[in-house]
């Protein structure tokens, strides 16, 4: 979701084309954000994923927003193993893949400097 959405509305030289940045920016912080205010690895689907620690990191959001911030607390409470960050709960997503997933380093990386 929040990944997409640099490519959606700019050119190489960075200019936005059409708003269609600032429409689906609304769309993700419309669909893409639980009851509680927690972003979600998908639509419909409340799981916690990594990838979203780049929502600072894009400047989708500012790291101190609440939003932002409570993904990254959550992270460093529910998606860990050994000090090191797992993308996503294996077991509750369909990855199409059996057995367990290691930890990807540059999901630590991106949970130090999504922080504020």
């Amino acid at each position: 979701m929040a990944p997409t959405w640099p490519a959606s509305g700019k050119t190489t030289s960075g200019r936005e084309v059409a708003g269609g940045a600032d429409q689906l920016k609304a769309e993700i912080l419309d669909q893409g954000v639980d009851a509680k205010g927690r972003f979600r690895q998908a639509y419909g689907n409340d799981e916690l994923d990594a990838s979203l620690l780049l929502i600072p990191i894009m400047e989708f959001l500012p790291a101190d927003d609440e939003r932002v911030a409570g993904h990254g607390a959550r992270h460093r409470r529910r998606t860990h193993e050994d000090g090191l960050v797992l993308r996503y709960k294996v077991d509750s997503t369909d990855t199409g893949f059996e057995g367990k997933e290691g930890t990807f380093t540059i999901c630590s990386f991106w949970l130090v400097t999504a922080s504020p």
